[in-house]
């Protein structure tokens, strides 16, 4: 994990669940490598920023578990 990077979803080790479940729904910075949440950069308060975390942790979760699913099928 990046230094400085807030953990808020965890995949066993190895696995690459997690990253197929974070691509859809994260925005890339400038960089082109970074991933970062929709809606925190922008956020006009640290309120508007743990909303947004928490909706795209939600979402992502969601989303890993159907893939996990769809995997097990």
């Amino acid at each position: 994990m990046p230094e400085g990077a807030l953990e808020i979803l965890r995949a066993p080790k190895g696995s690459r669940i997690l990253k197929k479940a974070v691509r859809p729904w994260c925005r890339l910075a400038y960089d082109n490598k970074t991933l970062l949440v929709p809606g925190v950069p922008e956020a006009e308060d640290e309120n508007a920023a743990l909303d947004a975390v928490i909706k795209f942790a939600k979402r992502t979760e969601e989303y890993m578990n159907k893939l996990e699913d769809q995997r097990h099928a």
